[in-house]
């Protein structure tokens, strides 16, 4: 069910990632009385522009008048693109595709069909790596890559020609990159628990400094370090870096997990608060 039905008050929808709009446009929806579109528009002014895009308004009207008349038709046409594209996947050695079986874990709830998420573990590579093979040698651009895993996305626009770019891309990485002895290792996602010393608002305005990481130890952060995606910040303003939080840092620059928020000429330094 959608969140809509569901009973949310206002739920944002992403018409560019399925829908056909243009990148960065969305969708507002508004359910029951609780939210008024007058105090909403009244709010938003605050906060938006005054010259908006009209090629994403353009776009929204237009994607949304082609999901009025031909969206079953095209949902359906997407649906069997993904469920061919899965089991095309699913043939190829070492690789796992996430389907309905594994809504039996902690967390999952619902099965999104067109989200092909794909662990490229068994392969000894990285879904960074092989993202970034498949886009400069195959020309197919996933949504997005973890360490594990990467995650395509099949949209009304896909075609069976674009899934089996996918399928050729991932066969021949297979033959031609992949390490079948040597899995990845298992490595922790989750930062370690570390104390807040300052508040955000406190530390962002407080003066700082650029210290390399190693240097790091026991002082306060100025700034946010995150990893992206999902894009959720390891370390806030504020928070103290201990030891163990200095040592994960570097465990996942030194496995190239893509972490935000370094900067200097070798991406290895850091604000701090000024002691």
């Amino acid at each position: 069910p959608d969140a809509l039905s569901g009973g949310a008050d206002a739920v944002v929808q992403s018409m560019h990632k399925l829908g056909g709009s243009l990148t960065q446009s969305s969708l507002l929806h508004l359910n029951g009385r609780r939210l008024t579109s007058s105090r909403l528009s009244d709010s938003l002014r605050l906060l938006q522009t005054s010259s908006p895009s009209y090629l994403l308004l353009a776009s929204l009207d237009v994607a949304r008048r082609q999901m009025a008349l031909h969206g079953r038709k095209l949902l359906s046409q997407a649906l069997e693109v993904a469920f061919q594209t899965r089991d095309e996947l699913s043939k190829i050695p070492g690789l796992k595709i996430f389907g309905a079986e594994n809504l039996d874990y902690q967390g999952t709830c619902f099965f999104d069909p067109t989200r092909i998420v794909i662990s490229v573990k068994q392969w000894g590579l990285t879904g960074y790596q092989a993202a970034k093979i498949l886009s400069s040698a195959y020309r197919v651009q996933v949504e997005m890559a973890d360490y594990y895993n990467l995650v395509a996305v099949v949209s009304l626009g896909s075609t069976r020609e674009d899934a089996q770019a996918l399928v050729k891309g991932l066969s021949q990485i297979r033959q031609k990159e992949a390490k079948i002895n040597q899995p990845l290792p298992d490595v922790s996602l989750f930062p370690p628990p570390v104390p807040v010393r300052l508040t955000p608002r406190k530390a962002w305005f407080a003066p700082n400094r650029l210290v390399s990481l190693k240097e790091s130890t026991g002082l306060v952060s100025a700034q946010e370090i995150t990893l992206s995606p999902p894009g959720v910040p390891l370390l806030f303003p504020g928070e103290e870096i201990t030891i163990e939080m200095r040592d994960y840092l570097g465990q996942l620059k030194k496995i190239n997990i893509p972490v935000k928020g370094f900067t200097g000429p070798h991406k290895d330094r850091l604000r701090v608060i000024k002691s």
